[in-house]
């Protein structure tokens, strides 16, 4: 609950994040709807994948080379049937 001073409410952290959350969600609406400029819910979303797409990418070509020598070798040492 709010403190009062002087009368009045105090504004308190929690409402100045919410407020700014608030605006936040608001001008991310109006960008979704094209009345204000900038990314998309979905164009930031996107990014987020092809972001996550480029930091997991060199370590599948890392192990790619050592998945083909395991086989290889388990081929070549008769375990290996497929």
């Amino acid at each position: 609950m709010a403190e009062k001073a002087d009368n009045a409410l105090a504004i308190t952290p929690h409402h100045f994040t919410r407020a700014c959350q608030l605006r936040g969600e608001k001008r991310q609406s109006e960008r979704n709807g094209g009345q204000r400029a900038g990314a998309t819910s979905e164009e930031c979303f996107s990014v987020k994948v092809m972001e996550r797409w480029n930091r997991e990418l060199p370590e599948a070509n890392e192990i790619v080379p050592k998945a083909s020598v395991y086989f290889v070798q388990a081929e070549l040492n008769g375990r290996f049937k497929p």
